[in-house]
């Protein structure tokens, strides 16, 4: 994902690129025909639009989060225009969709179905957090480069479930504990296509320690998550480090380990550029020298 300001030109470029490719869907087809032409539109305009295309049933938002999913291409690679798309799109919906932050601290539900070795991975996690004690090392969390999809109301996750053989039901239950210093989530039902969901979304690098697994019987479990906003708690201590001592590079080592912590310092970047209205005066000087140094 690239950090700079998403520019009128970038907008009405994934407008283009969202028309071309899912215009067969006539939702989406309406309501992205009247942006392509319009110049600067605000951002909370935009994010209300791109918010409920996203939640139009379609191939639109489960090729956004497959791609996602991909590892970033290298310094040598081209950006295709798809990948301009998905930037602009995360980003219009980190600063533009603040004011539907979900704030109230009620259970929120995901369901899920995972293979059986994507549940043996999950439980070992859990597992080894327990034996370990540490709460925060990246191979002890579950996070995610897409968005995440929960709903407030329990019995909206059951379409998720599936019997199919290899296979295990997931009911996620998360408390909604919010990072109080970055937009972390929003409250979809205004602007959804299908409100009945009550769907709260939860943006890219989104981290999660798992703190229970409850069997409810051989192929059906509640898993109790606490939500992490973007790895803080070591991301801070990171960049402290750096500040006090800028030019030893091995304290890169603690950030670069794993793609999870990149990922994360990304998102703290992209946040402080869209909450200072983009000035880069603001971004400090150890988070440039991490730019400089890992992306």
């Amino acid at each position: 994902m690239s950090n700079k300001e998403i520019s009128n030109e970038e907008k009405k470029s994934a407008n283009k690129c969202i028309l071309e490719k899912y215009g067969e869907d006539g939702q989406i087809k309406e309501k992205i025909i009247p942006l392509i032409n319009v110049n600067n539109i605000p951002e909370n305009i935009l994010a209300r639009f791109w918010g409920n295309i996203y939640t139009i049933p379609s191939s639109f938002y489960k090729n956004l989060n497959h791609s996602l999913m991909k590892k970033e291409k290298t310094d040598n690679e081209e950006q295709t225009e798809n990948e301009e798309y998905i930037n602009s799109f995360v980003q219009v919906l980190y600063s533009g969709l603040k004011e539907f932050e979900f704030k109230d601290k009620i259970m929120l539900y995901r369901g899920a179905t995972l293979s059986n070795e994507e549940f043996e991975k999950l439980n070992k996690f859990y597992e080894n957090r327990k034996i370990n004690k540490k709460e925060f090392e990246p191979s002890y969390l579950m996070y995610s480069r897409t968005f995440l999809s929960f709903t407030k109301t329990e019995s909206m996750t059951h379409q998720f479930f599936s019997s199919k053989e290899g296979t295990k039901s997931i009911l996620f239950k998360l408390n909604n504990i919010l990072d109080n210093e970055i937009l972390s989530n929003a409250d979809l039902v205004e602007i959804s296509e299908i409100s009945e969901e009550k769907e709260v979304l939860f943006f890219p690098f989104s981290a999660f320690i798992v703190t229970n697994i409850d069997k409810q019987n051989e192929n059906f479990y509640h898993i109790d998550l606490e939500y992490l906003g973007i790895y803080k708690h070591n991301i801070d201590k990171c960049i402290e480090e750096v500040n006090n001592n800028p030019d030893n590079p091995e304290l890169f080592n603690k950030i670069i380990r794993t793609p999870f912590a990149k990922d994360c310092i990304q998102s703290q970047i992209i946040s402080s550029r869209n909450e200072n209205n983009n000035n880069e005066e603001n971004i400090s000087k150890s988070q440039e020298i991490i730019i400089k140094n890992i992306f």
